[in-house]
């Protein structure tokens, strides 16, 4: 929070729309740095492996719509599953390896490789695998043909496109990705 003058401002700037014109300025301040709090919740369930590993997950974490799932793998056409940056997506895609679900998840590739690699090996770990944004869509839909679940981080537009649509009263920018991913396939 301290250091990340641009991303401290992103989610102050994010709240102000969240909470409303007639928040006050302090309470704005105060909600960044739990933000910045709860992502470094993340990052330590992300790399605490022995901590958040197997037991931690089948102990804390449950799968609700699992069913759903099931329905739509048992067509023989995989599974698109779209969640939102809330908690911990990674700790859901580890609980579905953990039941013996093929995970296949689009995300954005940090730009320094060695980072980029130590990320790929920690969700390796875990039992699923990550393709970058960038080139991504052949590699879902050949997934979804292998009847894999493909899992997508789908509020936030990386790249370029997106579909503007109304939130939070706002024009925003969505990806497109995962709609024409499941039309082409």
């Amino acid at each position: 929070h301290r250091f990340d003058r641009r991303g401290r401002q992103a989610v102050r700037d994010n709240l102000r729309v969240i909470l409303g014109p007639q928040a006050p300025e302090h309470r704005v301040r105060f909600e960044a740095r739990w933000v910045f709090r709860n992502f470094g919740k993340y990052l330590a369930e992300f790399f605490g492996y022995k901590r958040f590993g197997a037991k931690f997950i089948d102990t804390y974490v449950d799968i609700v719509g699992q069913e759903y799932v099931d329905e739509a793998l048992a067509k023989g056409s995989g599974a698109i599953l779209n969640t939102a940056h809330i908690s911990n997506w990674e700790i859901g895609a580890a609980a579905f390896a953990r039941k013996g679900y093929n995970l296949t998840a689009v995300a954005q590739m940090h730009p320094e490789p060695d980072v980029n690699e130590l990320f790929r090996r920690q969700r390796a770990s875990r039992g699923y695998f990550v393709v970058p944004v960038e080139g991504a869509f052949r590699r879902c839909v050949h997934a979804l043909r292998e009847n894999t679940v493909v899992c997508f981080v789908g509020e936030r537009n990386i790249g370029q496109g997106g579909i503007e649509v109304e939130f939070m009263g706002r024009p925003c920018l969505f990806p497109q990705g995962p709609a024409r991913i499941a039309i082409a396939s």
